[in-house]
C-alpha cells in the first residue's frame, strides 16, 4: 500500500495498518499511531484525523528506506568478516559471487531500491544510530532509596550499535550490579545468594532492545534502587501479544533485529524467556518478576533482591541431626584411609 503526501491519517486506519507514523501539518512532528488497543479502540484515532500522512515518514517507519544513510554509516569489515559468517552457512557463503549491496540486501540489512541501509542494518551494525534514532541508547541510574527521587549514586549511558554495545552491557551487568554473599542455611552450610541472577538480568536487558520501539526518543531504561530494579522500554505489546494472552503469546516488532540478535546467540526466539527468568529467580529465593504490560506506549518489569527469612526458609538437604553430620564425615574419612591400606593390614585392624 502507499500512500500520497496530502492522505489523511484516517485513510490508514480504513485500510487496516495496525501501526502507522504521522506528521503534524505545521510543526513536521512524527506521532506513533495505535489502531489496535487491548480494549478494541484506537486512543489517537480523534487526534490523527487532522494530520496528514507523508510518504517518506511511512516509509521510514516501516523501516523500507533511510535515504540519508550510505554504506558508510554501517561498520561494513564487521558485517562481512563477523556477521555473515554466522548468518549464512559455510558452503554458501563461499559460492557467494553476488555484489555486496545483493548480499547485505539479502539479509534485509540494505534496500536496493533505493541505496541505502536498513534501519536495522544502522541499530545493529552502524557508526552514530543516534544520529538517525535519538532514543537508541541504554540509560543506567542507581537511586538511593527506593523511588527515582533518591539521591543518584551511579549513572552510565550505554549507546552505539548493538554489536558493540551489547558485550559491554552484559559485562557491566556481572561486575557492576549483580553481587554474592554467603547466608547461612545450617550449622555448617552455607549458600551464595546473588541480589540478582546475572542470567536474569542479561535476559531482560536483550529482550528489552530486541523489542523497543526505535522511533521513540525515549531510552530503554535500566534503573536500580535499594531492594528492586526496573527495567522499561519504550513501546508496548506489539502485534499478537496481549495482556490477555502474555508471555504465552509473543510477536516482534524489529523482526530483522531479531534474528540477528539470534544469530549472535544473545537471543534464541523460543518464546520461553519469561518462564524461564521466573524459574532463575526461584532457584536464587528471589521473588518473582513483576511485568507491567497495561503501559500501552511502554514494557516494564521489575526484579526484587531476595529478602533474608525466604532464605532462611528455603529447604536445604542437610542432615537432621548433628550425629548425623559426624557419622557421615567419618564413614568418608574410613573410605578415604581403606584405600590407602593393604589387604593384610585391613584384617589385622579388624582382628583389633
Amino acid at each position: 500500500l502507499s500512500f500520497e503526501t496530502g492522505a489523511d491519517g484516517k485513510a490508514l486506519l480504513e485500510a487496516g495498518i495496525i501501526t502507522v507514523r504521522c506528521a503534524d501539518r505545521n510543526n513536521q512532528r512524527y506521532i506513533v499511531v495505535n489502531s489496535e488497543q487491548p480494549n478494541g479502540w484506537d486512543l489517537y484515532i480523534n487526534r490523527t484525523r487532522d494530520y496528514i500522512v507523508k510518504e517518506m515518514s511511512l516509509h521510514q517507519f516501516l523501516g523500507e528506506k533511510n535515504r540519508e544513510a550510505t554504506l558508510d554509516d554501517i561498520d561494513i569489515d564487521v558485517i562481512v568478516k563477523e556477521y555473515l559468517p554466522r548468518a549464512i552457512d559455510a558452503e554458501t557463503l563461499a559460492n557467494e559471487k553476488r555484489p555486496l549491496k545483493e548480499q547485505l540486501a539479502s539479509l534485509r540489512l540494505f534496500n536496493i531500491q533505493w541505496d541505502c541501509p536498513t534501519y536495522a542494518a544502522i541499530i545493529m551494525f552502524g557508526n552514530n544510530p543516534r544520529y538517525f534514532m535519538p532514543g537508541a541508547y541504554i540509560q543506567f541510574v542507581r537511586f538511593k532509596g527506593e523511588t527515582n527521587g533518591g539521591m543518584i549514586l551511579n549513572e552510565r549511558r550505554f549507546e552505539g550499535c548493538l554489536y558493540k554495545m551489547l558485550p559491554d552491557l552484559e559485562n557491566f551487568i556481572r561486575d557492576g550490579i549483580v553481587t554474592k554473599r554467603p547466608v547461612p542455611v545450617s550449622i555448617l552450610r552455607e549458600k551464595d545468594v546473588r541480589n540478582y541472577p546475572f542470567k536474569v538480568l542479561r535476559e531482560l536487558m536483550m529482550n528489552a532492545v530486541m523489542h523497543r520501539d526505535y522511533q521513540a526518543n525515549m531510552p530503554t531504561r535500566l534503573y536500580q534502587y535499594d531492594s528492586y530494579i526496573e527495567i522499561m522500554n519504550p513501546g508496548g505489546l506489539y502485534g499478537q501479544a496481549r495482556p490477555e494472552n502474555f508471555p504465552h503469546v509473543n510477536d516482534y516488532r524489529n523482526s530483522v533485529v531479531a534474528e540477528m540478535m539470534k544469530n549472535l546467540n544473545y537471543v534464541n526466539m523460543f518464546n520461553h524467556g519469561v518462564s524461564e527468568v521466573q524459574d532463575l529467580l526461584k532457584e536464587n529465593q528471589s521473588p518473582v518478576a513483576e511485568f507491567n504490560v497495561n503501559l500501552v506506549t511502554a514494557f516494564s518489569v521489575i526484579v526484587r533482591e531476595p529478602e533474608d527469612d525466604d532464605i532462611a526458609n528455603a529447604p536445604v538437604n542437610t542432615p537432621a541431626k548433628m550425629s548425623d553430620v559426624l557419622k557421615n564425615v567419618l564413614k568418608d574419612v574410613q573410605k578415604d584411609v581403606l584405600k590407602e591400606l593393604s589387604e593384610r593390614q585391613i584384617v589385622i585392624l579388624e582382628l583389633i
